[in-house]
This record gives structure tokens, sequence and C-alpha cells, in this order.
């Protein structure tokens, strides 16, 4: 059955007035039996798409996507907070998962995040910052590999630097670029030093498993 209807109802609660009326709306849809993992990975990105395609046509404001997005991106946690292998010591693998910091929405990031966690790794989140904070995010955990999660806008020479820092830091340390950056560019890992580049999940976790 085609989840266009339940997309429609998310996109308008989400630009609704009112910061209650989405989170309403996703009850309901909980009560009517649809599962929380079906609202995150797949009603919730195809709202977020909506909302950016509204804007390009000039049908939402700027400031009204932002709103909406990160009204999204509340929801995710929300629906996502048992799905937490943080603190596990039978955590899979321990994953950071890096945002350029020219960012402007994580939204997309956020969802993998709970679908790594809810696949049974631990995730350290990181979105928007620079160089500086990446080394030390990568100094204060012991990581089984690296996400980068970038975008069409981040430039390839800016993913470059932040796997060259994670390469200096552990050089046999698996590094992952995924993210719509992908639709771009077809040699991301000749062009950034990455292992690889993909945006199926169960392929860069496999690299992390089999590096621990």
């Amino acid at each position: 059955m085609s989840n266009a209807p339940l997309v429609e109802r998310m996109l308008n609660a989400a630009m609704d007035r009112s910061d209650e009326t989405l989170r309403a709306a996703a009850d309901n849809m909980l009560e009517l039996g649809i599962p929380a993992e079906v609202i995150v990975d797949d009603i919730i990105p195809k709202t977020a798409r909506t909302m950016g395609e509204e804007w390009v046509q000039d049908i939402s404001s700027f400031a009204s996507v932002t709103l909406g997005a990160s009204r999204l991106q509340t929801l995710v946690r929300e629906l996502a907070a048992k799905w937490s292998a943080d603190n596990a010591a039978s955590a899979r693998s321990a994953v950071l998962l890096w945002v350029p910091q020219a960012a402007q929405h994580t939204l997309g990031a956020t969802v993998v995040s709970t679908q790594l966690r809810r696949r049974g790794h631990s995730v350290q989140f990181s979105p928007g910052g620079g160089l500086p904070e990446f080394s030390r995010a990568l100094t204060e955990g012991n990581y089984d590999g690296v996400i980068i999660s970038a975008s069409m806008s981040d430039s390839t020479d800016e993913v470059r630097n932040v796997v060259d820092a994670a390469k200096a830091h552990q050089s046999d340390l698996p590094v992952i670029i995924g993210g719509t950056i992908l639709k771009q560019h077809d040699d991301l890992p000749r062009l950034t030093g990455a292992d690889f580049a993909t945006n199926d999940l169960d392929k860069a976790t496999a690299a992390f498993s089999a590096a621990r």
C-alpha cells in the first residue's frame, strides 16, 4: 500500500503553526498499527523530500521548510529513543557518524543514526562540526569505523580533509562516505581517500565488523 496519504498528512502537520500537531499525527499513525520503523525509515524521509521540492518550486518558504525539517528531526529522535546500543557492551560495532560543518540540514543523517542503532551499533553522531571537533571526537572514542554523511553541496576537498584526519589518527580505520554526494560523484574513494562510498548501511557496517 502506498504511504502517499500518510506523507501528505505528515507534511501538513510538520508545517502547521502548532508544534503539537506533528506529534499528534505520529501518535495516530502508531495507533493505526503503522510501525515506528516505517515512520522513521519511509514516511519522514519522503516528507522531508517533499518539503524540499516545495521550497524549490516556491510553494513553501525556506523558513517554513527549515522549521518543518527541525520538527521532523525531533520526531525521529523521539520515536527512535528505544533503539540505542550506545551503552551496551554487546554493541556490534562503534561508529562515528560525521556531518560536515557546512551542512544546513541533518535530518537524513539523524535517520541513519537511528537505523544504525536499531541494527545494534553504538553511534556517536556529530553534526556540523569542523576538523578540530572531528579530531577530538576520534580521540575521545574507540571506533570501529567512520561514516561521513555528505551532501551535494559539500566539496570533495572538504570531505578529503576529514578522511585524512581519520587516517592520520588510525591508518586502518575504515572510512565510508554516504549521503546525497554520491549522486554527483561515482569515484569518491579516489577523490577523497575514503575506503568506499555507499548508502547501503549493511555493506558499510560489515566493513566495521571485519575491522574489530
